[in-house]
């Protein structure tokens, strides 16, 4: 699925064509979008279940009512400061930054780090180890998780799922393995109001309201 899969003409189409890429690169075969080679079934397939095969209730995900989006940014920015004092690199990825350049308030943030999971779970007081092999840990403070995920490649998905083999890898290289563009984009919140770092050209695809795979 290579090049623009859509166009949509509005924040909202945006999102809801989004959605509907990301079903059709990560299921086997999509009428409207065409045959792509799998390498995991998204998780808007599999309601209740967490990435990596970790099951979960639905139940098990904290309610995002009563939360409030600026004082779980600020303790998303704890967590990246408290990695970066420990000498590792962090920052924030993925859906969060996305959210960020379009005006929009995440309440979920995610962090990317050189720190093994190993490494984090010493650092935090509390962790759950939701999938080490694969680099990923949840980070609790307070009402609020952040997934720290290790910069990684990933090779072959024999079972259609998971990786086969996992190397811990440098930031560019973790985002290059990602789907699209726009989920491809780093920001360092510790620099200002926050520095994205772009090596896929997301941004130029969000300014246009395409959604690109990589690669």
């Amino acid at each position: 699925m290579k090049g623009a899969c859509c166009s949509p003409d509005s924040l909202d189409s945006f999102l809801v064509c989004f959605a509907e890429c990301a079903k059709a690169r990560y299921s086997s075969n999509c009428a409207r979008h065409g045959s792509t080679k799998a390498a995991h079934r998204s998780a808007l397939d599999r309601p209740g279940e967490a990435p990596y095969g970790v099951a979960m209730s639905d139940d098990s995900q904290p309610s995002s009512e009563g939360r409030s989006p600026a004082r779980t940014r600020e303790r998303g920015v704890g967590v990246v400061r408290e990695l970066r004092a420990a000498g590792h690199e962090a920052l924030f990825a993925g859906g969060c930054v996305r959210d960020h350049i379009l005006g929009v308030a995440p309440l979920d943030y995610d962090v990317a780090t050189s720190a093994v999971p190993e490494e984090v779970m010493a650092l935090f007081d509390r962790t759950v180890p939701v999938g080490v092999a694969f680099g990923v840990v949840r980070v609790l403070v307070d009402d609020d998780e952040f997934e720290v995920a290790t910069f990684r490649t990933e090779g072959g998905y024999s079972d259609g799922r998971h990786p086969d083999a996992v190397r811990w890898a440098t930031a560019q290289e973790d985002v290059l393995r990602r789907d699209f563009t726009i989920n491809g984009l780093l920001l360092d919140p510790l620099d200002g109001q926050g520095v994205v770092i772009d090596h896929v050209g997301g941004e130029a695809d969000l300014a246009a309201g395409r959604i690109r795979a990589i690669g």
